[in-house]
């Protein structure tokens, strides 16, 4: 619905989600259909859409015109952008996620994944959702941030050394950090209808984000031969 822009909030997504509580074998919220991994089959996708498309026409400004639901459901998928191989070309990420997805990572570590989200989620109208700031005290709670020390201060820098030793010392200290602005600063791009909340999926998203920006040693680089041994760094 956000990629292509059927909801413009959560609210919204929640209104029109409704619509679909008419398809054969699924209920609202998404949690009793037949289907693995609790999503839709393809039939009840394209029933989807479709039921969407004439909740939009009947509510929008194409209500009344005879050609009203073809000139939306035209419309619903204009400069849609969800073609995952010309999203990866701006984003490698979302390359990332196609393969761990094809590489069943995110089923076969859904049990940790979803006790997580579930217990540090809040609920948003029909679903949870975590914030940004969670997200990153979570990171933090697990140890995964790294905050460099300060260097030693010397006898000689205790008694008054000039500052530009200290300061010398200081840029000698190793850089290799991550802290809490460099989480946020990777995980940007990701958020639901609220720039500052994850849904599950933007969970995902973020940890592979995390993963992709995080400052490895060259020794722990060695040992990661695949994506997926970086991401298992953080779960």
């Amino acid at each position: 619905m956000k990629l292509m822009d059927i909801a413009k909030s959560r609210e919204e997504a929640s209104a029109i989600s409704e619509c679909m509580s008419e398809i054969d074998g699924v209920q609202i919220p998404f949690c009793e259909t037949l289907n693995s991994m609790n999503g839709l089959n393809y039939a009840q996708f394209l029933e989807a859409i479709l039921r969407i498309a004439y909740f939009k026409k009947e509510h929008g400004d194409q209500s009344g015109n005879p050609d009203g639901f073809k000139n939306t459901l035209e419309t619903m998928f204009d400069d849609a952008d969800l073609d995952i191989k010309k999203k990866a070309k701006t984003d490698p990420i979302f390359q990332n996620m196609y393969e761990l997805a094809h590489q069943n990572f995110f089923e076969e570590n859904f049990d940790l994944l979803a006790s997580i989200f579930s217990e540090k989620g809040m609920p948003k109208v029909d679903h949870l959702e975590l914030s940004k700031a969670d997200f990153v005290l979570l990171l933090k709670d697990a140890k995964c941030l790294i905050i460099p020390k300060p260097p030693p201060r010397d006898a000689a820098a205790a008694k008054g050394a000039p500052k530009e030793e200290e300061k010398k010392k200081e840029e000698q200290a190793p850089t290799r950090k991550f802290e809490e602005a460099d989480v946020y600063a990777a995980i940007k791009p990701t958020c639901s209808f609220d720039e500052d909340q994850l849904n599950y999926v933007d969970f995902l998203e973020a940890l592979v984000r995390v993963a992709n920006a995080f400052p490895f040693t060259e020794e722990e680089l060695a040992d990661m031969v695949t994506f997926e041994h970086k991401l298992m760094y953080f779960i």
